[in-house]
């Protein structure tokens, strides 16, 4: 969020290289570093497509334990000794200094933009960018920037009173001071201050940085249904809705130290937030994701589901003499709000749809013509009316208790809601015409005509 708000105000380039605002990074690949930083933007390390490593100073068996468990052979003193020391004393604070010392001799995971891999380090070096912009400690910028703004008064750089906070027994992290590693990981926080900021970042992921939108997938991971944002872990998913193939998709992010994780969650389609803080034992954690949050989504669809009927179906016809003009609109579980009748100045309008649809796509399982929201809306010259402007689109869809397309190319889909007009209007918008209670009116743009709601 940070990146973003000096984006905005012109400070940061995304895609210029991270080299341009952190020097003593290399500028070009050369003898002591395989990393190519000068091809690594910005946007690089917000969505882990630099393919630079995962940590500095932490992770290493050799430290946390575990080498002999997975047969790893002893190492010398020099070896161990050449590890960074805040990782060998745990009372130093690793620095910046040393982080930059260790990654111009790094060798790279990956090239850059070849595949993801995960870089809490590229964050890292983002707090670093940060700090150049502003002139400012990282921390103290986010103090005053977000913590302050947005009331975030449980949340802190340094461990609040133990009586405030969950303590787990055997080893943790509390009290820990990660220093330079701060960015990607070293806060502490409330559920309540946590639901405050992901409401705060859901009502304005599109404005933050007007040009961004935040949730934005930015590059695929190795799980079919998973993607990466900027920093957002998204998943997407059929399995939640039981009567439909549409998938609900999660903009998620989750991350821990030894005693700890967090799991942030956001679905914008459904206006929710969801903070997890967990302290203990870390088990089961995709077991415990399902409890929270398929009976939470189910319970969300049933109840937009049940909007979308009370406000939207019905019969709509033309009050002008002569004119055989009627639409009707429909909701269900497996079809959301639907076109399931519609006559045309005598043109039926489903079958000629049908055909018009399957001369441009070829024929699919399940044809039918979905409406959604595109969120614009318009006024009446008296501004005794709002336009909300809606678009449909034909949907192939395959039964969903059976879960397989008849082709492979049927789940291929590409959403297009302007790809044809009749003189210069939109041929797929719909504008529902309400007051302050009700809708009373069904614009068809493309065919000239209002309908009334009978």
């Amino acid at each position: 969020m940070a990146i973003l708000q000096q984006h905005a105000r012109g400070k940061i380039d995304l895609d210029a290289p991270v080299s341009r605002y952190v020097a003593s990074l290399p500028t070009k690949h050369n003898d002591k570093s395989q990393v190519e930083w000068d091809r690594i933007s910005i946007r690089s390390l917000m969505s882990h497509f630099g393919g630079i490593q995962d940590n500095y100073a932490q992770e290493d068996l050799l430290i946390v334990g575990g080498a002999s468990f997975l047969g790893l052979p002893p190492v010398s003193s020099v070896i161990e000794e050449a590890l960074p020391a805040c990782e060998l004393n745990s009372t130093i604070i690793c620095s910046t200094a040393g982080m930059l010392r260790e990654l111009r001799t790094a060798s790279p995971v990956l090239p850059p933009h070849v595949e993801i891999s995960y870089s809490n380090v590229g964050y890292d070096l983002l707090g670093l960018v940060i700090e150049k912009v502003t002139g400012m400690a990282y921390v103290d910028y986010i103090h005053s920037a977000i913590i302050g703004p947005l009331g975030l008064n449980a949340t802190t750089f340094s461990a609040p009173n133990a009586g405030t906070g969950i303590i787990p027994v055997g080893e943790s992290q509390w009290d820990a001071d990660l220093g330079v590693g701060n960015p990607s990981g070293g806060i502490y926080s409330s559920s309540d201050d946590m639901s405050r900021f992901l409401r705060y970042v859901l009502n304005n992921y599109q404005t933050i940085s007007p040009t961004i939108n935040w949730f934005a997938p930015a590059a695929f991971t190795a799980g079919s249904h998973s993607l990466l944002g900027i920093p957002w872990e998204i998943f997407r998913t059929t399995a939640i809705l039981t009567e439909t193939n549409r998938p609900v998709t999660f903009a998620t992010k989750g991350g821990g130290l030894d005693g700890y994780y967090s799991y942030s969650i956001i679905v914008p389609d459904y206006d929710l937030v969801v903070s997890i803080l967990l302290a203990g034992e870390l088990t089961a954690l995709n077991p415990l994701l399902d409890t929270i949050t398929v009976p939470l989504i189910q319970a969300a669809e049933e109840l937009a589901q049940q909007a979308l009927k009370q406000e939207y179906t019905g019969t709509y016809v033309a009050t002008t003499t002569g004119l055989n003009s009627s639409i009707t609109l429909s909701q269900s579980a497996s079809r959301s709000l639907h076109i399931s009748q519609w006559t045309s100045n005598g043109t039926e309008m489903l079958a000629a749809l049908d055909e018009f649809v399957a001369a441009q796509a070829g024929d699919g399982d399940s044809l039918y013509y979905q409406l959604i929201p595109t969120f614009e809306t318009r006024h009446t010259a008296n501004a005794s009316l709002t336009g909300e402007v809606w678009r449909f689109y034909n949907v192939f869809d395959t039964p969903a208790e059976t879960n397989v397309t008849s082709e492979v190319w049927n789940d291929y889909c590409i959403t297009n809601m302007d790809p044809i007009g009749y003189a210069g209007k939109p041929l797929l918008e719909l504008v529902f015409w309400r007051d302050e209670r009700s809708v009373k009116e069904l614009e068809l743009s493309a065919f000239r005509v209002v309908l009334t709601k009978t």
